[in-house]
């Protein structure tokens, strides 16, 4: 029997078919790591280890970007909370400025003079109206001084009775008015009633207050 050459020996079929698995030879925490075969020889393919660094880079950069963004929560919020107060803070004192100048300004204040003026005419007229109608019911109660109501005539009751009416009418309006009158020109600290203090346009002082009525008289 001739020896045996190197090249005379060929891998036996039963082994190049069979695979051995080396499982065991990788430790079961090795995370990534997977078994590999042995085909023709002993050949180890290790796998996971590029997508391991892959989830790793991923999650450092999203860990990075969030880090980046609470530091930049940190330091902007302040500051946009403070430009938000400084601009609210603006924004309402413009407009406060804005209410007062339209509130108090030359054209608005001879406007609510020129409403002082007209109440005050109004009242003027109201109490000439009041005079009017007090001069009818004293004059007629003094042609039947002496005489019972019942024996005067029934025209003149039904007279002097319209005339009482019509009278306390024109107080409750003249009442009305001169209250309104007399809050806003309190309000206005009498302004409108200080010559000196008159706006723009405007050349007579005006009553600082009108008394009310009360019961059949002032």
């Amino acid at each position: 029997m001739r020896g045996l050459r190197p090249h005379d020996i060929q891998p036996d079929a039963a082994l190049s078919a069979r695979t051995i698995r080396i499982s065991a030879a990788i430790p079961a925490e090795g995370a990534g790591l997977r078994s590999a075969a042995v085909h023709k020889g002993i050949v180890v393919k290790e796998k996971g280890f590029e997508d391991w660094d892959r989830s790793t880079v991923s999650e450092g950069i999203r860990e990075a970007r969030w880090s980046a963004f609470a530091i930049g929560i940190k330091f902007l919020l302040p500051v946009i909370l403070l430009f938000g107060a400084g601009a609210y803070f603006l924004g309402w004192f413009g407009e406060a400025a804005t209410v007062a100048r339209e509130e108090f300004g030359p054209r608005e204040m001879l406007r609510k003079y020129e409403w002082f003026k007209d109440a005050s005419a109004n009242l003027d007229k109201k109490k000439a109206d009041i005079g009017v109608y007090e001069a009818r019911i004293v004059g007629l109660e003094g042609d039947y001084e002496g005489t019972p109501r019942s024996e005067w005539p029934r025209s003149d009751r039904e007279q002097l009775n319209l005339w009482r009416t019509e009278v306390a009418g024109v107080r409750a309006s003249y009442n009305g008015l001169a209250a309104e009158y007399n809050a806003q020109m309190a309000k206005f600290n009498w302004r409108f009633a200080n010559a000196g203090d008159l706006p723009e346009g405007a050349t007579v002082a005006l009553p600082r207050e009108y008394r009310t009525y009360e019961g059949s008289g002032r």
